[in-house]
């Protein structure tokens, strides 16, 4: 009977902070109208969204115009790559990304190679870093985007992001980062930055589902990839989600208001976790020890299924991340690990720990203790010759 939850999977998504909930309520019950409405309650809307997009611009450094609201980091992912893509086309057909972006940066290149697009895909060191000299060594004359993800979501691998990005700028070519994970846990500021295209998504940083936004530097043009009724400068068509976008606002605000305390609490509880598993069994550590984000930590279980640790942890109430779930329910090896140079069966057996504001010492004692037991118990199966799968 498990007596305790412990989520430790904050870098797939979080728990609204529930002053985000009390924000965004009046926008769900009394002020529900919509921005294309030119009645009063419309004109509500339009207030909220105004006052949204002030706050969140101020936040970051940009102008209010340049910010466009998204259904979240993929689609503002999308509207970067591909909107720049096909409006730029004329200019060149050169992409350059790395191996280690979100899947919706990785496919949505996938879909302009279709296109008679040409993409490279930067290699990383074992630490999960793209090198400057590559994307140096990578440029070509027809280049028109670059697209290098801020902080990586397996590892916590902070890119050296503005190094890449005046790289870029120095050559005439667009930068854009997804820094869906970034923002709210870095400090993140466009001011002044070589940055033109910067993706954010409100649940990485307990700010609601199905919201995001997209900044696109002023002079930067980009093609729609949807179409009907105009909204965001005719480049982001439909009704906003006025709620959702309060709460994006609120959350952001929130977030950049408690780094200074919660970021070095969350790397002690970090440490504190690691100090413990390793007391417990043989790891090794995947990723960069240095520049990461606070709260995460990839090990490499020696000699034990990292898939048997997940579901054995689930069962006692510990919720982690590992690898690329499948259509079948099994756990592939993860594709960012992979290309840090681990073989399939070292990537296999990582596990991947994201802690976040809400988790306690408490917490970390509880995973500690039941990682203890379970990793016990699979290596006597082991012995025994009996299956580690604790679904069978």
């Amino acid at each position: 009977m498990v007596n305790k939850k412990v989520y430790l999977d904050n870098s797939t998504t979080t728990r609204m902070d529930p002053l985000v909930l009390e924000e965004m309520l009046p926008f769900l019950q009394e002020d529900w109208g919509s921005t294309d409405q030119t009645h009063w309650l419309g004109r509500q809307a339009k207030k909220a969204v105004d006052c949204a997009r002030e706050r969140i611009a101020h936040l970051l450094g940009i102008r209010e115009e340049e910010l466009i609201f998204t259904s979240g980091g993929t689609e503002a992912n999308n509207l970067a790559i591909l909107g720049v893509a096909r409006a730029y086309r004329h200019r060149g057909n050169h992409i350059i990304t790395s191996k280690v972006e979100h899947p919706s940066v990785l496919l949505a290149c996938k879909a302009l190679e279709l296109e008679d697009f040409q993409v490279t895909y930067l290699p990383v060191t074992q630490e999960g870093l793209v090198e400057p000299v590559e994307l140096e060594a990578a440029m070509q004359d027809k280049t028109i985007l670059v697209s290098i993800i801020y902080a990586e979501a397996e590892t916590g691998a902070v890119q050296p992001i503005h190094e890449l990005s005046r790289i870029a700028r120095s050559r005439g070519v667009l930068f854009h980062t997804d820094a869906s994970l970034a923002v709210g846990k870095l400090k993140v500021s466009l001011a002044g930055s070589a940055i033109d295209l910067l993706s954010l998504s409100a649940h990485k940083f307990h700010g609601p589902k199905g919201v995001g936004a997209l900044f696109v530097r002023s002079g930067t043009r980009l093609r729609p990839i949807l179409f009907g009724v105009p909204e965001a400068a005719f480049l982001r068509p439909g009704t906003e989600n006025i709620a959702a976008i309060v709460g994006l606002a609120r959350a952001l605000e929130l977030a950049i208001e408690r780094m200074p305390y919660d970021m070095p609490r969350i790397a002690a509880l970090r440490d504190m976790l690691y100090e413990g598993i390793t007391a417990v069994t043989e790891v090794s550590r995947n990723g960069p020890t240095g520049n990461r984000l606070h709260g995460c930590l990839n090990l490499r279980f020696h000699g034990l299924p990292g898939e048997s640790l997940l579901y054995s942890l689930d069962l006692l109430g510990v919720a982690l991340g590992a690898g690329n779930p499948c259509v079948s329910g099994a756990i592939e090896p993860s594709y960012v690990l992979l290309a840090q140079g681990l073989s399939p069966e070292e990537a296999r057996s990582s596990l991947r720990f994201f802690l976040a504001r809400e988790n306690s010492q408490d917490e970390i004692s509880y995973v500690v203790e039941q990682l203890a037991r379970v990793v016990q118990r699979l290596k006597l199966a082991s012995l025994s010759g009996c299956s580690n799968d604790p679904r069978h």
